[in-house]
């Protein structure tokens, strides 16, 4: 009962505010404005208005509906710091699927102890990660692995598939903001890492 009751206390804070509904409302009012200034490896640096990011987080956001991802569906991020993993984690929460960030140098044991633990049957990676779901999909249980950064066999492109949709999202879900959202694993110090739930709300 006192867990409920603190869960009800913050949604009458916050009312029935969302990662979406927040996201859509700072967009409307800085759409020019410098969300994200990207840095790479080797000092390439990338800006991206609030408006143009948007744009992208709603073309994966249909790519993501056009995969079948379902509202409360768990994928896994195994990504470093980069702006595809925002634009991930952004486009998950616009159709209401479960961002499961898994840390960047994790092999196949940690990866696969998270994926079985939690069911997950997508995953999207990077170049030099890839290698742990391509060459384990089926031992793995995997429906679909996105590449995030580039094309290489055994898995579909994110940008490709992105490229293909319209600006605008093909699909509004209704979302609440006690429906959850992310799912962080602790470093695992004692033992197996755990997961802790975090909702719309907080």
């Amino acid at each position: 009962p006192g867990a409920c009751k603190e869960r009800n206390t913050m949604t009458d804070i916050i009312g029935n505010r969302t990662l979406r509904s927040q996201w859509d409302e700072t967009v409307r009012f800085y759409p020019d404005s410098t969300f994200l200034e990207y840095v790479s490896t080797q000092d390439e640096v990338t800006r991206f208005p609030y408006a143009a990011f948007d744009r992208l987080v709603r073309q994966a956001a249909n790519f993501f509906l056009e995969l079948g991802i379902q509202k409360g569906e768990l994928v896994a991020l195994h990504l470093h710091n980069t702006p595809e993993y925002l634009l991930c984690w952004l486009a998950l929460a616009q159709v209401g699927a479960v961002s499961v960030p898994l840390n960047e140098h994790y092999r196949l044991a940690e990866s696969r102890y998270i994926l079985q633990k939690c069911g997950i049957r997508r995953v999207i990676a990077e170049t030099r990660s890839l290698w742990i779901y391509t060459e384990n999909a089926a031992e793995l249980g995997l429906t679909d692995i996105i590449q995030a950064d580039g094309e290489s066999p055994g898995a579909c492109s994110l940008h490709a598939g992105c490229a293909r949709q319209p600006a605008g999202l093909r699909e509004t879900r209704p979302l609440s903001s006690d429906d959850m959202a992310v799912i962080l694993f602790t470093s695992g110090t004692t033992r197996h890492p755990k997961g802790a739930v975090y909702t719309h709300a907080c």
